[in-house]
């Protein structure tokens, strides 16, 4: 199942639609340590690296970032799908194949049954979702801040386990354990919670809310708190 921020389920040709014009992968390392950040694989391989500069060559849109596990750099290039496999053979070895749709929604497998518990953090900032320090997070402004439903929306996150919420009026902050929690909230939403097979979202239908960076829910909570 892929839901989208406004918590529409997208269908097979949704998925087709999208996997389309993209190729995506991911390149396999065995360092004895997570990493946190892009450029700490172009720092420690220079074959990445030097296929990472020959990528920004070439008339595609090229987007990457680490793996959930910390341990793959993973790719995913938009363009002309049969040019860019065209090319594969450019990759640094050892590499493996993924959706793209995968790609976006963080589906990737573990491709090591060995994950180190050592992690090498990157010192940067960024709001980007797709950041190995965010990817776990998300945070909401709410517009219908109805206490009714805030006191529904508690009930409902505590009984998800690895789920764990921070209210400030009007943001909510959400932190997730590991990346199957999020999916485990949307199933858990869509069985509880009458829907239209399309919008499974009954909480963002309720309260109005859309997603913000971490910064602007940071410095909300820096000056108010």
């Amino acid at each position: 199942m892929y839901i989208t921020v406004e918590g529409d389920v997208l269908t097979d040709k949704d998925v087709e639609k999208y996997n389309s014009d993209k190729f995506a992968f991911s390149i396999l390392r065995s360092y004895p340590y997570k990493l946190t950040h892009v450029n700490q694989f172009l720092d420690l391989d220079i074959a990445i690296k030097n296929f990472n500069e020959w990528l920004k060559l070439k008339n595609w849109e090229i987007r990457s970032r680490v793996s959930l596990s910390g341990c793959e750099l993973m790719y995913c290039i938009v363009g002309d799908r049969d040019k860019i496999i065209n090319y594969d053979f450019t990759i640094p070895l050892p590499w493996k194949e993924i959706l793209p749709i995968d790609y976006k929604y963080f589906k990737e497998p573990n491709y090591r049954d060995d994950i180190p518990d050592e992690i090498l953090f990157y010192n940067e900032s960024t709001d980007n979702e797709s950041d190995w320090k965010n990817r776990l997070i998300r945070c909401k402004y709410v517009r219908n801040w109805d206490n009714k439903l805030i006191d529904e929306f508690d009930k409902f996150c505590e009984s998800i386990d690895g789920m764990t919420i921070e209210k400030h009026r009007p943001y909510i902050k959400a932190e997730f354990r590991e990346q199957i929690i999020k999916e485990q909230v949307f199933k858990k939403m869509s069985d509880q919670y009458e829907h239209n097979g399309i919008n499974i979202n009954y909480f963002r239908r309720e309260l109005n809310w859309y997603n913000v960076p971490l910064s602007e829910y940071e410095r909300y909570t820096k000056i108010k708190y």
